[in-house]
């Protein structure tokens, strides 16, 4: 069995500002830099076969932080970025529910009838997300493999292994910044650890 170790990148600036990232990028914070290294201490514990990252510098960073330790390459996998927001990214919650209204609260409440404005579904995410995790359980069938993403493609992708639905997409657990969950391929089992 493949154990994913699926992490997701640190506190970034356009988090502590409100906005949507999506595909755009914004640096880690100094807390996000802790969270990282305080989540390493945990990984550690853990023989890592491989790395696989989003090609978003935020998740490449968290990456290139938890591995400072090892001597491991990252694989850099686009189809790991976070859901693209189209017209979204870049802008403040506030605005976008006073602009939005309807299409925000379905993101939120209701995201299986999103409408993505110049972006993707989360339909679409979800099974990007899972032919990425397929080709690493092919590769590395009985090995621990870290994968470092964002909030959105890694709900989308547990999601998938509870059987649960879309719209339960933001229903709790919280994937806070710099968590770590941990999935079993073979049963699909799911544990939060961080």
């Amino acid at each position: 069995m493949t154990v994913f170790f699926l992490v997701r990148h640190g506190e970034t600036r356009w988090n502590r500002q409100g906005r949507m990232q999506g595909r755009k990028d914004s640096p880690l914070t100094e807390t996000g830099v802790e969270q990282v290294r305080d989540l390493r201490e945990t990984l550690n514990e853990f023989d890592l076969k491989a790395a696989y990252s989003s090609t978003a510098g935020r998740a490449l960073r968290t990456a290139e932080i938890l591995l400072e330790d090892r001597e491991l390459s990252i694989t850099k996998e686009s189809d790991l970025k976070e859901i693209d927001l189209g017209d979204w990214e870049g802008k403040k919650f506030d605005h976008l529910k006073e602009a939005y209204p309807k299409n925000f609260q379905m993101f939120w409440e209701d995201p299986e009838k999103y409408i993505p404005p110049g972006g993707e579904t989360v339909e679409e995410v979800q099974e990007r997300g899972l032919r990425v995790l397929e080709d690493i359980h092919r590769k590395y069938p009985d090995e621990n493999v870290l994968v470092v993403s964002h909030s959105c493609i890694l709900k989308a992708i547990l999601l998938h292994h509870s059987e649960r639905p879309i719209k339960d997409l933001w229903k709790p657990p919280e994937l806070k910044p710099a968590s770590l969950t941990l999935l079993d391929s073979t049963t699909s089992e799911v544990s939060y650890h961080h």
